[in-house]
């Protein structure tokens, strides 16, 4: 037994053998066949994405649909991007927040795709919100807001948009029907009404990093049921950079802590107005019960894939967005250029 060779660490072997020590055979078959699956259908997607129109924004005071993004989620933004303007009337203004790492190419693939897109660089937000943060002595949010970058989108998105109403969507949202709350004559009513009524797609579970008694205390009315930031419709107001402050201040326990920005941002739009649930079919994960590729696409509206399901957007997106975003080649491109009178994409 002593003259056998012992493997060294870096050998294939001893590797293999780690890992079969750890999980089964079939897990790791299994583990590989999804690996190699999500690297056949993020190609296939890259391919896709540059094949796909482009869109021309327009000016609009009633709605601004804002994105935090990064070098590693550009792709995705752009596909769920087009995913949703593909169904707009009207190409509604974009802010697209650079968290610091967008480079020169991810700067132009946006432009490309968005024409007249409005990105905000990370130097500029910085700049800018530490000026306000320091005129309005707001000095934890300043401190919150440096610890994560999704920190962001609880100061930056509100800060930097100009219009009435904003659309909040992360990177990994897939629009798969047009939402009837950016139907115009929906968005002009809740304008005119002056209710301060926001909209959320509902979580698997509730997601909040405080206790619900002590939000609840706080702001006097029952939490927003299992509140996603995935999706969010809301009224602007700069408003929710000093009530931000304010709840940081008085430091509350938290059993969770990557959520805080989504609860403070859920206790705002509660404390404010009516903050309201988005249909089922406003799905705020991947299939996890039916576990499978297959779905019936026709009871689902829009659908935000965790980091655990980033195949399935893919995936999603090449068999049942891209047939209908391809240049020239399709009756949707038919029917933009025709409804919008835009020149075709180029």
């Amino acid at each position: 037994r002593n003259l056998l060779p012992i493997p060294r660490k870096s050998s294939i072997l001893y590797t293999l053998r780690g890992k079969l020590n750890k999980m089964s055979i079939k897990n790791y078959i299994i583990t590989k066949k999804a690996n190699l699956a999500r690297r056949v259908h993020t190609i296939a997607y890259k391919k896709n994405l540059e094949k796909t129109i482009n869109f021309d924004l327009e000016e609009s005071s009633d709605l601004t649909i804002s994105v935090l993004c990064s070098n590693t989620t550009v792709e995705m933004a752009i596909g769920a991007l087009k995913s949703l303007y593909r169904f707009l009337d009207i190409s509604y203004p974009l802010n697209l927040h650079d968290d610091g790492s967008l480079t020169a190419v991810n700067k132009k693939e946006i432009q490309d795709a968005f024409r007249g897109v409005n990105i905000i660089s990370r130097e500029k937000s910085d700049k800018e919100l530490e000026q306000f943060f320091d005129r309005h002595n707001l000095r934890d949010i300043k401190e919150f807001r440096k610890k994560n970058n999704v920190n962001l989108k609880l100061t930056d998105f509100t800060f930097f948009c100009k219009s009435s109403y904003c659309l909040q969507i992360d990177s990994d949202i897939l629009f798969f029907k047009k939402p009837y709350f950016l139907e115009q004559e929906f968005l002009r009513d809740l304008i005119a009404s002056r209710a301060q009524s926001s909209f959320y797609n509902i979580d698997r579970g509730p997601a909040n990093c405080y206790y619900e008694n002590d939000m609840e205390r706080i702001t006097g009315k029952s939490m927003p049921y299992q509140f996603n930031g995935g999706v969010v419709l809301f009224p602007v107001n700069l408003d929710l950079i000093k009530y931000a402050d304010h709840i940081l201040s008085l430091a509350l326990k938290k059993h969770k802590v990557w959520t805080e920005e989504q609860t403070i941002f859920s206790m705002y739009l509660n404390s404010t107005g009516i903050c309201s649930g988005l249909e089922n079919n406003f799905d705020v994960s991947f299939r996890l019960l039916e576990k499978s590729l297959n779905y019936n696409y026709n009871l689902l509206s829009t659908q935000h894939y965790c980091a655990w399901a980033r195949n399935l957007f893919y995936y999603d997106f090449n068999k049942k967005i891209y047939p209908f975003l391809k240049k020239e080649d399709t009756f949707q491109q038919y029917f933009y250029q025709k409804i919008k009178g835009k020149p075709k994409a180029k």
